[in-house]
């Protein structure tokens, strides 16, 4: 088991509970019938039906980050935090507020 946090929530299927910015724990990974990385998560809903009937299980990998790719940072009284693409090294989503 390992932590990750969300950094995806749009287009998720009915169902789907996850939220961006919050951490889960993953239980299970495996690759799907698409060769995607998926996880199980222990503190979601992990499975439903697509708006087309299809069943879904599990969410893919690219919609979480894990935590020690978090960066906080702090100017004139603006807190952002900063998730880094492990990969690219770029950041991919920003989120600030004030202290």
């Amino acid at each position: 088991m390992f932590k990750v946090v969300c950094t995806n929530d749009k287009n998720l299927p009915p169902g789907a509970d996850i939220k961006e910015g919050e951490e889960y724990t993953v239980i299970l990974k495996y690759p799907n019938n698409f060769d995607d990385l998926v996880y199980i998560l222990a503190e979601a809903n992990n499975e439903g039906k697509t708006k087309f009937g299809f069943k879904w299980i599990g969410y893919k990998s690219t919609r979480f980050s894990k935590p020690e790719e978090i960066i906080l940072e702090e100017e004139k009284g603006i807190r952002s935090i900063l998730l880094k693409d492990s990969i690219s090294k770029s950041t991919f989503i920003k989120l600030s507020y004030e202290r």
